[in-house]
């Protein structure tokens, strides 16, 4: 136990180096890792890596692009996304991008909205690593070099409302939260010797109330369980030899985009409680496993056993 009082943040500090941040998948909510981001940094705990993937790379490009003023400009563009046309789909407008109507509009959008933010820049040297998903491969595509913008429009080309990404070589990519929903792998391929996780989680869809005609929603829950499984695995598997903790702000249910003040609050409180938590908890963390302010989650390490 710590016995003494000091900023949780120190708790980060005192982790093995280096030390990589993840943020990975969580649709809507990842908004929250924002706010989350801000928690962390506020005393002057700085990753030595970045790794995001999904919603979370956007977060992670912001950190690579303005490392100083990370968790503000991350606050003003999730609120951007939140209000734009690109973010406000509708099933009418998903069907028609599943035709090949609407996915090209979506993604000029896409690029209009982060142009202001990334512009030119290159995540070359910035110790940021974005995360996408190469389909044709069946796996993921790490992306730590060239331009910010375009690694962003692969680590987060969701499906449907934008167009997937063509390499020169011929293969597909789409948004890095399928094969990496949690990228703490890639974390640890980039030398991390501890990893400090701002978990947003993946909604899950109510399914016992969805009436069986709403097939789109079954597909949701089938995916999103998948997601779940391959991020809790992976989680387990990194725990094996490094350090990780867990800050979560997973909302279990459907998050709108109009509530992207109330889940950045959320995304606030969450991670100061659960920082505040596991200091007083720990006065330093050095052994591989799963640290999280809830003792049931390091069930996950044991399960990371069974692995072996």
């Amino acid at each position: 136990m710590n016995a003494n009082r000091r900023n949780p943040t120190a708790l980060l500090t005192d982790l093995p180096r280096p030390t990589a941040l993840v943020l990975g998948a969580g649709e809507q909510n990842c908004v929250a890792g924002a706010a989350m981001l801000e928690v962390v940094l506020a005393d002057g705990w700085r990753p030595d890596l970045a790794v995001g993937s999904s919603g979370g790379a956007l977060t992670v490009a912001v950190l690579a692009t303005s490392p100083d003023q990370a968790p503000q400009v991350a606050t003003a563009l999730w609120r951007e996304i939140a209000t734009s046309r690109a973010s406000q789909p509708g099933w009418p407008r998903v069907a028609r991008a599943a035709a090949g109507g609407e996915g090209q509009a979506i993604t000029k959008t896409w690029v209009a909205l982060l142009e202001p933010y990334f512009g030119d820049l290159l995540l070359d040297d910035t110790g940021c690593t974005l995360v996408a998903t190469n389909l044709s491969r069946q796996a993921p595509l790490t992306i730590d070099t060239g331009p910010v913008l375009d690694a962003v429009l692969m680590a987060a080309a969701h499906p449907v409302l934008t167009n997937p990404v063509l390499l020169d070589n011929g293969d597909v990519v789409i948004d890095g939260g399928f094969a990496a929903p949690q990228p703490v792998l890639q974390a640890l391929a980039a030398g991390a010797k501890s990893i400090v996780v701002l978990d947003t989680g993946r909604p899950e869809p109510h399914i016992s109330a969805v009436p069986p005609a709403r097939w789109y929603r079954v597909v949701l829950a089938a995916v999103r369980a998948q997601l779940d499984s391959k991020a809790s695995l992976d989680v387990a598997a990194a725990a094996l030899s490094v350090p990780i903790i867990v800050l979560s702000a997973a909302e279990p249910g459907w998050v709108q985009w109009d509530q992207c003040d109330e889940r950045l609050d959320a995304g606030r409180l969450a991670a100061a409680d659960q920082l505040a938590k596991l200091d007083a908890r720990w006065s330093k963390i050095s052994a591989a496993g799963v640290y999280t302010a809830a003792d049931e989650v390091r069930l996950d390490r044991r399960l990371a056993h069974r692995m072996r």
